[in-house]
């Protein structure tokens, strides 16, 4: 049989009441605010505790060490000390950190001042260059020649290499010309009588030995032709040939107008060594130029100073063998010219001295 339920006397039975969580604190917000302030009052003190605690450790071993160094029978003495030596390090480190400010303060100053002085100076060069271009003139350019370069250089005293004694033009001589190459040291000898458009006579040889400035010559109208550009001769051309102590000289024929003048010219070119003698004999009229003063006067030029060239002298050594002193046999034998105002014109002197 099943048992009856039993009571339960003074007890309620029932379900369990549930436990509610406490409800949360409001607060208000300053509250907060000042509980933040709090906590970051906090943080850095925390942060400088362990310096504060360091430096005065530090002060506290200094003065420690201070005090067992020194007698401590003095223990005023040494107090004095400490807080003097204290009071020192303070001053210093004061007066070091006075300094390092006005030091900055002066280092900002002057580079605000230099900064301002850049300023006015390129402002100053920007209102320079705007009034020299609005006042300046305009630029304007002038074409120039660049001056000639002389290939040629006269020296003022030269030396003879070259004797031609012709009595016939006076007795003070030739004028002696020396000429030199300034590129290719070429020498050229000139002797000359008379002016080349004057009324009188006139007679020019030129001895010219090339350099490094000529390879080869040109023709004997083309070289006189040369020589003569600019001075209003006619054209040259060719006259033939003559024999002379030199062997066969080309002549040239040219003549001026106004007055009328004939001129005769000559060139005789060697390849070894390069030499060219070169000139002409002009004479006032229309007559034609007779070629017995150019010959008599080639038969009479000789050397005075080769130098040190053999071949030269060799050149005129056989020349010599070959001279007929102005067509007579034997030099006592070539009568002596007339001279003074007596004399007869050199062409007619040359005439009957050719003559025999």
């Amino acid at each position: 049989m099943a048992a009856a339920p039993r009571r339960a006397f003074g007890v309620r039975q029932g379900q369990p009441m549930p436990v509610q969580a406490p409800a949360p604190r409001v607060t208000s917000a300053l509250l907060q605010a000042a509980a933040r302030y709090w906590q970051d009052l906090q943080n850095r003190f925390s942060a400088l505790l362990p310096l504060v605690e360091a430096r005065i450790f530090t002060w506290a071993s200094l003065l420690l060490l201070r005090l067992g160094s020194l007698s401590l029978l003095q223990p005023s003495r040494l107090l004095r000390r400490g807080v003097r030596s204290l009071a020192t390090a303070l001053r210093r480190n004061e007066a070091r950190s006075h300094r390092a400010a006005v030091r900055a303060l002066l280092w900002s100053d002057a580079r605000s001042t230099f900064v301002r002085l850049l300023a006015y100076i390129g402002a100053l060069a920007v209102l320079a260059a705007i009034a020299v271009h609005l006042v300046a003139p305009a630029p304007f350019a002038v074409a120039i020649d660049p001056a000639p370069v002389a290939e040629w250089l006269t020296v003022a005293k030269p030396f003879p290499a070259f004797s031609l004694p012709l009595s016939e033009f006076g007795d003070n001589g030739p004028d002696y010309a020396l000429r030199r190459h300034v590129a290719g040291g070429g020498r050229q000898d000139i002797l000359t009588w008379g002016e080349l458009k004057s009324a009188t006579p006139h007679l020019m040889i030129e001895i010219y030995r090339p350099g490094s400035e000529l390879s080869r010559f040109r023709s004997a109208e083309r070289e006189i032709a040369v020589r003569l550009d600019g001075t209003g001769a006619s054209t040259a051309r060719l006259a033939g040939e003559m024999q002379t102590k030199f062997g066969s000289v080309a002549l040239v024929e040219f003549s001026f107008g106004n007055p009328a003048r004939q001129c005769l010219g000559f060139a005789r070119i060697y390849r070894d060594p390069q030499l060219q003698i070169l000139g002409w004999h002009c004479r006032s009229g229309t007559a034609i130029v007779e070629r017995g003063l150019i010959a008599c006067a080639l038969d009479r030029l000789s050397l005075l100073a080769a130098g040190s060239e053999p071949k030269l002298r060799e050149l005129f050594a056989r020349a010599e063998l070959r001279r007929n002193f102005c067509g007579q046999r034997t030099h006592l034998m070539t009568p002596t010219p007339k001279l003074g105002p007596g004399a007869p014109p050199p062409e007619l002197r040359y005439r009957r001295l050719t003559a025999g």
